[in-house]
This record gives structure tokens, C-alpha cells and sequence, in this order.
């Protein structure tokens, strides 16, 4: 595995699914006030 990789792993995995959580909650935020 080349060292990108791993960085990607480590870092980034977290960073996208919070980045995810963040788009989820906006979206049902939105669809709430409705």
C-alpha cells in the first residue's frame, strides 16, 4: 500500500463521513420546515 493511501485511510475516512453527517443534517433540517 503506497503511503497516500494509508493517509487517505486515516484521515480522510473520518473527515467524509463527517462531512456526510453535516449534508444529512442540513437535508433533514430542510425537509423538517417544511
Amino acid at each position: 500500500m503506497r503511503a497516500e493511501q494509508a493517509v487517505d485511510r486515516t484521515y480522510w475516512a473520518p473527515v467524509r463521513r463527517e462531512l456526510e453527517a453535516m449534508r444529512f443534517e442540513e437535508a433533514r433540517r430542510k425537509r423538517d420546515s417544511k
